[in-house]
């Protein structure tokens, strides 16, 4: 056959990828490659792909972020971890960020020169010690967040509010399923607190399907926290699909 302007084209054997063809035209060689009719992937790794791009633009994010305020990656999730939960022992920081007690301790050390964390005794275990952050610590907190959330605005505004927060709640509901399966440490995220309440009576197509017995109100995916300073850890609902979903 011929390719576009004439020009003749040579079929290839066929790959794994799919059918290529060579179109030779005057100085130039131009490759095409035809639709394959090789099985997908499997949808786990499909996913696991999607993810990893995911994970790549949020680390770029982060490590501008950070250098902006001349922190280092693990330094300002440092910060936004206590930001969120209040004074934490060495050893629970170490859980929460999945690094060594050692790691964390340089890290507070440094952020402690900084003047971001400072230590102080633990109320009820005077020989233990809690990292707590300053006021400067805390401000720097708020900025990092503000320019985590700035550099996504494009995608939430390409997606939609609306869509953006099914796209929250189905990455939550991801990060449970790795949770249940002990891939992944607990996280304090709502559909994992003995609090929230999926689809209650306002059904599946309402903006806000959920409840949270805390608050007392209903909320919808776009409310869904991922590390939520009032959560409290008791058997999980989930989000699972609503009745006469499945």
């Amino acid at each position: 056959g011929v390719g576009p302007q004439g020009a003749p084209w040579t079929r290839l054997p066929r790959t794994r990828e799919g059918d290529f063809a060579r179109r030779e035209s005057p100085g130039r060689l131009v490759w095409h490659c035809e639709m394959s009719e090789s099985q997908p992937d499997s949808l786990q790794r499909r996913i696991a792909d999607a993810l990893a791009r995911i994970q790549v633009v949020t680390s770029a994010a982060g490590r501008k972020s950070s250098g902006d305020e001349g922190l280092s990656p693990l330094q300002s999730l440092l910060l936004r971890t206590l930001a969120s939960r209040g004074g934490m022992r060495i050893g629970a920081l170490a859980s929460a960020l999945r690094v060594t007690p050692g790691t964390v301790s340089v890290a507070v050390d440094a952020m402690e020169d900084k003047g971001h964390v400072r230590r102080g005794p633990d109320p009820e275990e005077h020989r233990a010690v809690l990292v707590h952050l300053t006021p400067k610590g805390r401000r720097a907190s708020e900025r990092l967040g503000e320019s985590a959330g700035s550099r996504l605005e494009p995608v939430v505004e390409a997606v939609g509010e609306r869509r953006a927060g099914e796209i929250l709640q189905s990455l939550l509901t991801v990060i449970d399923a790795a949770e249940r399966e002990g891939l992944v440490d607990p996280t304090r995220m709502c559909i994992a607190c003995r609090h929230f309440q999926p689809w209650g009576a306002r059904g599946e197509r309402a903006s806000t399907p959920h409840r949270c017995g805390l608050l007392e109100r209903d909320i919808g995916p776009v409310d869904l926290r991922v590390d939520c300073p009032e959560f409290d850890p008791g058997e999980r609902a989930g989000v699972g699909v609503p009745d006469g979903a499945r």
